[in-house]
């Protein structure tokens, strides 16, 4: 009796083996595997780029299910993948009469970067929106574009006064990014260093310094020399960042006691950056020993 049911319950294991393997071959037959199995092979020839256009490329032809619905985020890591190829495109969604359009296509010719410089023009008019999220897109694009977006500095140095925070921001990074050419942008970016908001004050004062902080020495000091004793960390920090790069002779008797209070601030990096701008100044900072 035993021998039998060893022998049945071998019988019962080979069958279900039969049948699944049945099974897998019939699967293996079908539309959907080969479309896999090719998703799998174009994977491994598209290292580098976004697999994930294989799959829409492959639904499209009927060869597979989507998966899910794609989001926003997804479908702007497609569209970049095309780069400059999709900037004609990017700047005409610019123009649409749907708010929210407009505002992917400024993020993601962001996210193409100095390939879109085809789109500063466009991209200037749009920081005039009546909608606060596609101005401040679009500024950020033009931070991402660089100095490719040198046409659009007067428009940005308007923007720095826009009533929506997150505008000011990116057009103060903007200018920043585009460089030494923004130097007519240094006055209004010294009047930002007062906004009532801190990431203003902090971004423009990046932005000085990567313009040119030389050129503001006499006009920005005084406000940098306030922003030291902001209660925001960061404001402090490139404050002094900024100071480290202007210290000169003509700044040495302001700033030299703020620098040596640096030295104290809560936050290390504030404390650091005081110590190199007093060793960057010398002996005229000899008070600080």
């Amino acid at each position: 009796m035993k021998h039998r049911k060893k022998w049945m319950v071998l019988a019962a294991v080979v069958l279900a083996a039969g049948v699944f393997a049945c099974l897998y071959w019939r699967h293996t037959q079908t539309p959907e595997y080969e479309a896999q199995q090719l998703v799998a092979e174009l994977r491994e020839s598209f290292v580098g780029t976004n697999p994930g256009l294989l799959e829409q490329w492959l639904t499209k032809l009927g060869l597979m299910e989507p998966k899910r619905p794609r989001g926003p985020l997804e479908i702007q890591e497609d569209i970049v993948v095309f780069g400059e190829a999709a900037v004609p495109s990017l700047i005409k969604a610019l123009k649409d009469k749907n708010i929210d359009v407009r505002d992917f296509a400024a993020a993601t010719l962001g996210q193409i970067g100095p390939s879109a410089k085809e789109a500063v023009p466009t991209l200037i008019e749009v920081l005039k929106d009546d909608n606060s999220d596609v101005r401040g897109d679009a500024a950020w694009a033009l931070s991402m574009i660089g100095p490719s977006a040198e046409a659009a500095i007067p428009a940005l140095i308007k923007a720095l006064k826009d009533e929506n925070v997150d505008v000011r921001i990116y057009s103060a990074w903007a200018l920043g990014e585009i460089g030494p050419a923004a130097k007519e942008a240094v006055p209004s970016l010294i009047e930002a260093l007062k906004d009532e908001d801190s990431d203003v004050r902090r971004s423009s004062a990046i932005a000085l310094r990567r313009i040119s902080p030389a050129v503001a020495v006499k006009e920005a000091v005084p406000v940098l020399i306030k922003d030291l004793k902001d209660e925001n960390k960061n404001v402090r920090f490139w404050a002094t960042v900024v100071l480290v790069d202007i210290a000169t002779a003509t700044a040495v008797e302001k700033t030299v006691p703020i620098l040596i209070r640096g030295l104290k601030d809560k936050f290390w990096f504030t404390r650091q950056e005081a110590a190199e701008a007093l060793g960057k100044i010398g002996p005229a900072a000899k008070e600080a020993v």
